[in-house]
């Protein structure tokens, strides 16, 4: 009886040691979530910047193209 009772008891343990395991191993992944998730958001915020000033530059070189046409032209 004592034997099968010291093997449930190393059973508990390793059980209790793997499930300590788990949470880390989750919580590991939830972080490296967290900061992909800020790194996309990141990215995505920088890309729209980066979509809006080269739409504005192209604006001025359409400008710019324009007036040098107009020029040529007369």
């Amino acid at each position: 009886m004592d034997v099968v009772a010291d093997e449930i008891r190393k059973l508990a343990e390793q059980t209790l040691k793997s499930t300590d395991q788990i949470k880390n191993i989750i919580d590991e992944i939830q972080g490296e979530i967290s900061l992909i998730k800020n790194n996309m958001s990141e990215t995505q915020l920088d890309l729209m910047e980066n979509i809006t000033k080269s739409s504005r530059h192209l604006s001025e070189v359409a400008s710019k193209l324009d007036s040098i046409i107009k020029k040529f032209s007369l």
